[in-house]
């Protein structure tokens, strides 16, 4: 067997949750695969903006990797997060051969979005088919959400030092407070996605972009970041494509094949 890169997984807006961590117990079984956590929520208001995000991210891939070559998938959000983590890392003792992006997305906003009320309604609807306790859990997620939507710009507004007084109250296992951190880091992806970051196209780091096959792809964009680009489409939906078994082969082959440049 030949020896395969190790890869490190990085989270869509909010971190871990049961879904990315099956994900991560499904690639481990098939090749060294690291898993990335982001800061919490409280460290986020203390430090905002997606460059302070993207700065700890690649301290925390370097200590988890090692040195040596490695490579990067992010998921969501996750994968706009690697791009700059690869890039951050440039010169470092971990050297990022390639990084997959899984179906790449990044808001530009922090609204509400469109049809919110049928986004809702569809997801009580599938808890309630699924049983009392998943309706049970889903009502419990969506009450935490909106709690966090209507109180973290308080939070954010009233500064640091009261959410440090307050934050031994939310754990950080909770649901709320995953509810902050995946708002804050939306938060940070709208800003960046307003102002953008265009560095130079690495000449050495392959970026193979994974997307649904609904998606569109835009490979001017990409090779302003990567000079070497591979494009693939994968069956499912953005929230199911992590649970396809397929993407798990797709890893495995990326983690057997050297770098071809």
């Amino acid at each position: 067997m030949p020896t395969q890169t190790k890869i490190l997984l990085l989270p869509g807006a909010g971190g871990l949750n049961q879904q990315f961590k099956t994900f991560h117990a499904n690639c481990a079984a098939q090749m060294p695969a690291l898993l990335i956590d982001y800061p919490d929520w409280l460290w986020q208001i203390q430090n905002p903006g997606f460059e302070p995000l993207a700065a700890e991210t690649a301290q925390r891939v370097t200590q988890a990797a090692g040195p040596g070559p490695a490579a990067l998938a992010g998921y969501s959000i996750g994968a706009h997060i690697a791009i700059r983590v690869a890039e951050l890392c440039r010169g470092s003792a971990t050297e990022i051969n390639w990084i997959a992006v899984i179906d790449p997305v990044l808001s530009d906003s922090t609204a509400l979005g469109p049809k919110l009320l049928a986004r809702i309604s569809a997801s009580i609807l599938t808890a309630w088919r699924a049983g009392p306790r998943a309706l049970a859990d889903r009502l419990w997620i969506l009450l935490n959400r909106a709690i966090a939507r209507f109180t973290l710009p308080l939070l954010v507004k009233a500064g640091p030092k009261l959410c440090t007084r307050i934050a031994p109250f939310i754990p950080a296992t909770s649901v709320l407070a995953r509810e902050y951190k995946l708002r804050l880091m939306i938060a940070s992806g709208a800003a960046l996605s307003r102002t953008g970051h265009t560095p130079a196209a690495s000449p050495t780091t392959t970026c193979h972009v994974i997307q649904i096959e609904s998606a569109t792809s835009d490979p001017t964009y990409w090779q302003t970041h990567f000079t070497h680009v591979a494009f693939q489409k994968i069956p499912g939906t953005h929230h199911t494509l992590i649970e396809n078994p397929d993407l798990i082969t797709r890893l495995t082959h990326l983690t057997q094949t050297p770098l071809t440049a």
